[in-house]
């Protein structure tokens, strides 16, 4: 009896796995094109096909995404849903798909909260730092009246000492700043103790801890001032509302070349019949 050799196990398993993600992306994530888009926020709505193709690529790169996607589609589905409503990019630093037990979980990254933040529409600068050993901060509340940070050279910067987040706003919101954030060691210990994988070396706690130190300054941040899902910004808005435009103007220009095309078509049909007529007619004469 032939053994089967072990490249040839490895092969057939990747094969099954292949047919099991395209099943997965048929039969359960494009199936779901018409609830995400009714999920995701007004001025993303046109953009749906983009955002699978991204949250799908996602899955399918992270085998523990797949695995976890194959045994539980529904919660899947959920998830998606769910992420959706943010209007964020999947596989950037706005959102993660992030593997935890037995669950996937969307994870808002640390320029998902800027991009949240900004769409309130009052912002005019979001401001985030990541305060290290040898750089200088100051900030007396009530005393100052904006934060004054100088970083330090490359070379004499140390430790990260905390993260500071706060909002300096536009016009429209009467100018000033919002509270600000700062989020020091002992708070970072909390969130990391909060999170499951926080010390796997393949955490992003391990491999990118600016970004983790931002992100809390930023989630805090958020509870404090105003974010939206939705687009407010004027400038963005009438940018979406000059792309649906072109959009429409192309669609209908397409459509009457079509409608040309149809009438000439017909023309010629019709001169065809009338000569054919004219034939006939000729021949019986």
């Amino acid at each position: 009896m032939v053994q089967p050799q072990p490249g040839n196990q490895i092969s057939r398993n990747q094969q099954s796995n292949q047919i099991a993600i395209r099943d997965l992306q048929k039969k359960v994530i494009e199936p779901q094109k018409e609830f995400i888009a009714a999920a995701m926020p007004k001025h993303m709505q046109g953009d749906v096909l983009d955002w699978l193709a991204a949250a799908s690529l996602v899955i399918r790169n992270d085998p523990k995404l797949v695995s976890l996607a194959l045994n539980d589609p529904l919660q899947l589905t959920v998830m998606l849903q769910k992420s959706a409503r943010y209007g964020l990019t999947p596989g950037t630093d706005e959102i993660y798909f992030v593997p935890r037990g037995r669950e996937i979980v969307a994870d808002i990254g640390y320029k998902g909260w800027v991009e949240l933040i900004r769409r309130a529409g009052y912002a005019k600068n979001i401001h985030r730092i990541a305060v290290r050993d040898g750089d200088k901060f100051e900030y007396v509340e009530g005393v100052d009246e904006s934060p004054k940070y100088m970083r330090a050279p490359d070379e004499e910067r140390g430790q990260l000492v905390k993260a500071v987040a706060w909002v300096e706003y536009n016009d429209l919101a009467g100018g000033g700043i919002s509270p600000v954030v700062q989020v020091g060691k002992d708070r970072i210990q909390a969130a990391m103790d909060a999170s499951q994988t926080a010390r796997s070396k393949f955490s992003p706690w391990q491999k990118y801890p600016e970004k983790m130190w931002l992100k809390t300054a930023l989630r805090e941040l958020a509870g404090v001032v105003e974010w939206s899902a939705e687009e407010r910004r004027t400038t963005a808005l009438a940018a979406i509302r000059e792309r649906r435009e072109l959009e429409l103007e192309a669609m209908r220009s397409e459509t009457e070349r079509m409608q040309a095309e149809v009438a000439m078509m017909e023309a010629k049909a019709r001169l065809l019949e009338l000569q054919a007529q004219s034939s006939i007619e000729a021949s019986q004469d």
